[in-house]
């Protein structure tokens, strides 16, 4: 009779990837490292380290003893040194183009065409956009941004600076605030600015501030990747587009695994895209640059109610305007009905709450203020062209 083999805690040995990023202690690096080690944790076959390129200089050993690397750098030293390796690589920067590299990246475009969209709709006329100098995820940012305008008829003046912060000490950045300030005073009143990141639009905020233009009755500021902490410790709170870093950082240690798993050939392919967030508005976009002025002061109401379904009455006796006022003015600023715009607020609320996953459809109807789940998903259907389950997806 055999002895039986003795058990042992894992199956396997776990394997261990190393994630290297440029700025570990940023917040979009926390951010993608804390994506990728939720799903190591539901796994629990894997390790997690963390390290910044101080941490080994020069030394390739020092991250060799890995079965796969994640890197967040645009430094081509790191990337030679984590393919001098030979360990399998997934990109999360995506600033290198590299046959030898999965890329995993934000979908940097769909940001830009969101931003456009959601200033149009508040009834922008005048837009900018604040970006930084070579680093392809601002051009492809700005590029969605302006087409997006165009095919509207608008126009859009954009700013390219050095990267913020950068080396060198104060005296770039003091440089860097001198150029902004100069291209603020070009910008019209009633401006929408969309910003590479939010780094940059901290920056542009506190130049308004100081050169007395007034955000957001002057100048609306939207920024990037929503750091909490970078648009919150602002006078006045930066609206941010939720770019799904975390998602991003899952996404990338989700494809890691399978090529642990199922190892790839080298070549050439595309960089997968992870799905955005949404827009986080806050102060910096608290505003409708439309005219007449009680229209624009009962828009905010609708915003902050989706789940009440006014009626056109209802929403003139709080204008204190009549009917035909209240729906002439409608026309004028949103091409449509007061009642169809209504509507559309509540939709986008929908389908916002959709993408989140977190609620069923009857929890949604309620919250947008219809009487049952089968009208609501007649009145989504009708709407958007599909039913309500497409856009249930997830965003990694």
């Amino acid at each position: 009779m055999t002895a039986s083999k003795p058990r042992t805690l894992f199956p396997q040995k776990p394997k261990t990837v190393i994630f290297i990023s440029d700025g570990i202690v940023s917040s979009m690096s926390t951010e993608l490292i804390a994506g990728i080690a939720q799903y190591a944790q539901e796994r629990r076959n894997f390790i997690i380290r963390a390290l910044r390129p101080e941490m080994f200089g020069e030394d390739v050993s020092a991250i060799a003893n890995c079965d796969g690397i994640i890197l967040n750098t645009t430094q081509t030293k790191i990337f030679a040194m984590a393919k001098a390796t030979g360990r399998p690589i997934v990109d999360t920067a995506c600033e290198l183009d590299d046959p030898y590299v999965v890329g995993v990246d934000l979908d940097t475009a769909r940001t830009g065409v969101m931003a456009a969209d959601w200033f149009m709709r508040r009834g922008f006329k005048n837009f900018a956009f604040c970006g930084t100098r070579e680093m392809h995820s601002s051009d492809v940012v700005e590029e969605a941004f302006t087409a997006t305008l165009a095919k509207a008829g608008f126009t859009c003046n954009s700013f390219k600076g050095d990267v913020f912060p950068k080396a060198g000490g104060s005296t770039n950045i003091n440089k860097l605030q001198k150029k902004i300030k100069a291209w603020v005073a070009t910008l019209p009143p009633s401006t929408a600015v969309l910003c590479k990141h939010d780094f940059r639009a901290n920056l542009l905020l506190q130049i308004c501030v100081a050169a007395g233009r007034s955000v957001p009755d002057d100048i609306a500021i939207m920024g990037r990747l929503n750091d909490v902490t970078l648009c919150s410790s602002v006078p006045v709170t930066i609206t941010s587009i939720d770019a799904n870093i975390r998602g991003q950082g899952y996404a990338a240690m989700r494809i890691m695994a399978e090529i642990l798993k199922h190892p790839v050939a080298q070549k050439r392919r595309p960089v997968f895209r992870v799905r955005p967030g949404e827009i986080i508005e806050r102060e910096s976009t608290a505003v409708y640059p439309i005219e007449p002025k009680w229209l624009a002061d009962i828009l905010p109401m609708l915003d902050a109610n989706p789940d009440r379904a006014f009626s056109t009455p209802e929403l003139a006796a709080a204008a204190n305007v009549s009917q035909t006022t209240l729906q002439t003015a409608f026309h004028k600023a949103f091409g449509m009905s007061a009642s169809k715009y209504m509507l559309s607020v509540r939709m986008r609320e929908a389908k916002r709450l959709l993408a989140a996953g977190a609620l069923n459809m009857k929890e949604i109807a309620t919250r947008t203020g219809f009487a049952n789940q089968s009208y609501f998903c007649q009145s989504y259907r009708a709407f958007y062209g599909h039913p309500p389950s497409i856009d249930r997806l997830s965003r990694t």
